[in-house]
């Protein structure tokens, strides 16, 4: 028999592949952060709204065979709040929506640090911040993925590191804009997300 330890998402996917398993888990229930909980009378995700993704349709159609019936589909329409206007996400895709001055400021950031990129004038990044700069400029740095990502990730960009971001397409930090037309703004896909219709995330968890 293997052991499992953790009964989050992941050691529970694992032991369901695996032909003679164990999960182990700390805590009361499995979910690890995908949990719910239930308060008099209603029910919440305790670590934030959650939805089932992947590009790959193999983990996709496993999500949904959980779920059975009971499943939510909906195609991503996500924005950001900037200045009293919404724009569309990834912000870097929704340049066309900022205001001019804005719009001027990251589209010159973004030409200006791919020029220093081409001509091999740009210090190579060391950390997160550095990275932002070097791929995006000035403008959309400062306008949206710095104080985005250091609220997000509750540590200072300077401090962390980027090889992350090329492994997981994360799109919080994602490598280059959009080439269709940044300055008004691209029309990315919006991939397909799922959840239980009718009951919170931990149904996925507990329904194996």
């Amino acid at each position: 028999m293997i052991g499992v330890l953790g009964g989050g998402l992941s050691g529970l996917a694992l032991a369901s592949r695996l032909p003679d398993a164990e999960v182990l888990e700390a805590a009361e229930r499995p979910g690890g952060l995908c949990r719910s909980v239930s308060f008099e009378g209603f029910t919440f995700d305790p670590h934030g709204s959650h939805i089932l993704f992947s590009r790959d349709p193999r983990a996709m159609g496993f999500y949904e065979a959980l779920l059975g019936e009971n499943v939510c589909r909906r195609r991503r329409n996500t924005k950001v709040f900037y200045k009293g206007r919404y724009v569309k996400y990834p912000f870097e895709n929704g340049l066309g929506e900022l205001p001019p001055e804005d719009n001027l400021a990251c589209l010159l950031g973004y030409v200006t640090a791919y020029a220093a990129r081409k001509a091999g004038t740009a210090p190579r990044p060391t950390n997160l911040r550095e990275w932002m700069y070097h791929r995006f400029g000035k403008g959309i740095t400062e306008c949206y993925l710095l104080p985005y990502n250091e609220k997000i990730w509750k540590a200072p960009a300077a401090e962390m590191g980027f090889d992350w971001v090329r492994r997981s397409g994360n799109t919080t930090a994602s490598s280059r804009p959009c080439r269709f037309p940044i300055s008004y703004g691209a029309s990315p896909t919006r991939p397909r997300r799922c959840a239980p219709r009718r009951t919170p995330c931990s149904t996925a968890p507990s329904s194996r």
